[in-house]
């Protein structure tokens, strides 16, 4: 049981459950989510379940190169075999895909797509460095899209989805920088551009994401009273995201953690300015 939950890694399952209710929050407030709470619930588990069947397909697909940089993981350590994970995994994308449809069929579109986006990620474009950042940001921007779904007002977290895309591919080219010297078995973007221009790239995103993390405010996402919470935590995010932007075009290798710790702040900045009524 300890090897299934350390497949599945539940904390990030936990994580991603949060964000969707986040999203939820922001697209209808307190009140929507609870006069949609079988939904919102519902959307939590199946993200839950997504999040854990993904991770024990990476687990599946990254079997030979973890048996090099992650032994102890439960497939190259022998704790589980290799097959049952790609089980638990199919079994888990197909109890998704079922609960999605009790949700609605904008929800069970965002699951689909998302389905077919991983696969195609495991299968042909992890290696590829640009397209994997790319898709790992489309996978962390639509849980909030999720949420929004399930409270029938997914147009509402639209701009969050959109922040969440920039500052995850930042991140996630920021932690290619740093892995620079250890990844053998993939080409990735600072492979490609080297180190200078690849921080720019990051740079680039990251700014943008700063450049318009006011948007919330501008059409009208948050109510008045959301406003006054989100502003002071986003300043703070976007304070954070400014000084490792300065890092990442300084040539520092070790911005990803920084930025990770913005994206939480931006994170709980999305749940104060949704909490109230909107």
């Amino acid at each position: 049981m300890k090897a299934i939950f350390q497949l599945l890694r539940p904390l990030n399952c936990v994580m991603v459950a949060a964000a969707v209710a986040i999203g939820a929050l922001v697209a209808s407030g307190l009140e929507g989510v609870d006069d949609n709470y079988r939904a919102v619930g519902l959307a939590c588990i199946v993200a839950f379940l997504f999040t854990g069947a993904g991770n024990s397909l990476n687990d599946y697909y990254d079997r030979e190169t973890d048996r090099i940089n992650h032994p102890k993981r439960p497939i190259p350590s022998g704790k589980i075999k290799s097959n049952s994970a790609l089980f638990l995994a199919i079994i888990l994308f197909i109890v998704s895909l079922f609960m999605a449809l009790f949700i609605n069929i904008i929800a069970f579109i965002i699951v689909i797509a998302n389905l077919a986006v991983m696969l195609s990620y495991e299968i042909f474009s992890k290696a590829k460095g640009a397209q994997g950042n790319i898709t790992i940001s489309w996978l962390t921007a639509t849980t909030f899209l999720f949420g929004g779904a399930a409270v029938w007002a997914v147009e509402r977290t639209f701009i969050l989805a959109v922040l969440a895309f920039l500052a995850t591919l930042g991140r996630e080219i920021a932690k290619d920088i740093e892995d620079i010297k250890g990844d053998k078995d993939r080409y990735t973007l600072p492979m490609k551009m080297g180190i200078k221009n690849a921080g720019i790239a990051a740079s680039s995103s990251i700014a943008l994401g700063v450049l318009i993390s006011p948007m919330p405010l501008l059409t009208g996402v948050f109510s008045s009273e959301g406003s006054r919470y989100y502003i002071p935590a986003i300043v703070v995010a976007d304070a954070i995201f400014i000084y490792c932007i300065f890092l990442l075009l300084r040539g520092n290798t070790s911005a990803s953690t920084p930025i990770k710790g913005a994206m939480l702040i931006a994170l709980l900045a999305f749940l104060a300015g949704g909490i109230l009524p909107v």
